[in-house]
């Protein structure tokens, strides 16, 4: 990426103004592993260009990942308020309030999603995440069981489902949620 770097480099400077030229540069930064780079030029590009959709979900992206919660939640809402019902702006608004600990605001934002997709196999997988880190073991381990319900293939789910019931002491349980794993994905197993 030190090359194309250095050719973003180059094209910004020479084409300041030109956003996708910026967008392209920030994620050359993250591919290169400078998210605070990343994160300055996305905020210029966000702050000229706020409609930018790409540049604003990117910079929420960075800003969880360098413990800024609250940019994101605050930057989706604004984002919500624009497009409301963005899944992808939802998912990251959860996210951030997650990081903040605020779990039940982030669980409310992801039964919102599931009302309106109620076989999404990746909300109710975050929707157990999030119970799971809130303590609310019995809650989490149903929206895993749902997440593998709709979505067999994510053995994530299938894994969580394991751990919930090998916390929970319940080995019987866990054996047969992975015997019937390895029946519906044999090649799992491997």
């Amino acid at each position: 990426p030190k090359k194309v770097i250095e050719i973003l480099e180059r094209l910004h400077a020479a084409y300041p103004m030109l956003p996708s030229v910026r967008f392209r540069l920030a994620q050359a930064y993250i591919q290169d592993g400078n998210s605070p780079q990343a994160g300055a030029v996305l905020k210029e590009l966000v702050a000229a260009q706020p409609d930018y959709l790409e540049a604003v979900l990117l910079l929420a992206e960075v800003n969880l990942r360098s413990g800024a919660p609250q940019a994101v939640v605050d930057s989706m809402k604004e984002l919500l308020k624009k497009r409301p019902g963005l899944q992808q702006a939802e998912l990251m608004l959860a996210d951030g309030y997650r990081s903040l600990g605020r779990f039940d605001d982030a669980a409310a934002v992801i039964r919102e999603q599931i009302k309106l997709a109620p076989q999404s196999g990746a909300a109710y997988f975050m929707l157990g995440v999030i119970l799971r880190e809130k303590g609310s073991y019995i809650e989490a381990r149903l929206a895993f069981e749902k997440a593998q319900e709709f979505a067999p293939d994510n053995l994530q789910a299938t894994y969580q489902v394991v751990e919930m019931d090998m916390l929970g002491r319940n080995f019987k349980a866990a054996h047969q949620t992975v015997d019937k794993q390895i029946q519906r994905m044999p090649n799992s197993a491997s």
